[in-house]
């Protein structure tokens, strides 16, 4: 009997190729999401600071370029919290994107099991037929 070879094997390998460009996809958004999540505590950091620097005994000036400056730190805070949130959005669109492909490969997986079980319980069964036919000649040669 042949040797067994699964007929879907080209899309099976195409599909894990997605596969592993989905992991990579996630690899990447989980980077960014975490790049995006440091600089919304630097801009956290940042605010505090300006904060506290707002009630120093300062001259009027001074007190203003404070206020400005806490108040482009807000800005900035804001800002890095919208590109955060967009980050997680990122992530949870790679991380279906890579469930989906992960499931499209594992149907041929299954699909390929089941015709290499078939496969095997056929060549079993031709070995089968192949060793009763042997066994039937030999025994005709005996008795002849």
């Amino acid at each position: 009997m042949k040797r067994f070879s699964f007929r879907l094997e080209s899309i099976r390998d195409l599909r894990e190729q997605i596969e592993e460009q989905a992991q990579l996809g996630l690899a990447e958004a989980l980077a960014a999401e975490a790049e995006a999540a440091e600089r919304v505590i630097s801009a956290q950091e940042r605010l505090a600071a300006a904060r506290t620097n707002l009630g120093a005994g300062v001259t009027g000036d001074e007190l203003s370029g404070a206020v400005f400056y806490a108040e482009r730190c807000e800005r900035e805070l804001v800002a890095a919290t919208r590109a955060h949130s967009l980050e997680c959005e990122g992530v949870t669109f790679a991380r279906r994107a890579l469930h989906e492909a992960s499931t499209r490969r594992q149907v041929l997986e299954r699909l390929k099991e089941r015709d290499r079980t078939t496969h095997a319980a056929d060549a079993m069964k031709a070995e089968e037929h192949h060793l009763g036919e042997v066994a039937l000649a030999m025994f005709r040669r005996k008795v002849a």
